[in-house]
């Protein structure tokens, strides 16, 4: 294995890693925007 294949498997691997960082992201983000408006809808105290 030359470190070529070795520098383009991590190169890889970072792309997917940033994907599934996105994806749970943008899940979060959604959590937050559905729980935001669950507040704004509650009675105020």
């Amino acid at each position: 294995m030359n470190p070529f294949d070795v520098i383009a498997y991590f190169d890889q691997i970072s792309d997917f890693l940033s994907g599934v960082s996105d994806i749970f992201g943008g899940l979060f983000s959604a959590l937050e925007v559905v729980f935001g408006w669950a507040d704004i809808e509650k009675p105020a105290e």
